[in-house]
């Protein structure tokens, strides 16, 4: 990997996975949580004091769809959602280290997700889900730069 700009734009790629790590594992421990009768419990007195503004109806929706999981189902999905940020952490490490495998794995993933984010957006758009996909279709595209430019680079070297 070249030095200057790349590296610093890789590194902020990283930092962004990690911080999507993160949220996935909170995501992982809340719906085991879920497990917890008192948590349920104290989770919908929350929603229920919720302002207008952040749809407790729509929240309230989405509470009674996951209490009412069987516990190997939340069990599941919490499962996955831990493997899923261990692909994220490893993007992160592998872009913070600059390693070529770790731009050629995100382009991968980055990219085989995008026509799902947009069908996601189309079905039921926000501004969180459009910031997302843009932000997920730059770092698709600066990557696909990235390895072309150094590929061609290194073919001209040789």
């Amino acid at each position: 990997m070249s030095q200057g700009h790349p590296t610093k734009v890789l590194r902020v790629i990283a930092l962004y996975k990690f911080t999507k790590a993160l949220l996935v594992v909170l995501t992982g421990l809340g719906l085991l949580n879920l497990l917890h009768p008192l948590f349920q419990t104290k989770l919908y007195e929350f929603v229920e004091v919720l302002p207008r503004y952040f749809a407790p109806q729509m929240l309230h929706h989405w509470l009674d769809y996951l209490t009412n999981l069987s516990p190997i189902r939340i069990r599941w999905f919490s499962a996955v959602s831990f493997l899923y940020a261990s692909l994220f952490v490893t993007e992160g490490i592998g872009l913070w280290a600059g390693w070529r495998w770790a731009e050629w794995l995100t382009v991968l993933m980055t990219g085989s997700l995008i026509p799902l984010e947009i069908f996601e957006l189309l079905a039921n758009p926000t501004w969180v889900r459009l910031a997302i996909m843009l932000g997920n279709f730059l770092i698709f595209g600066y990557l696909i730069w990235l390895i072309r430019r150094e590929h061609f680079n290194g073919q001209q070297l040789d």
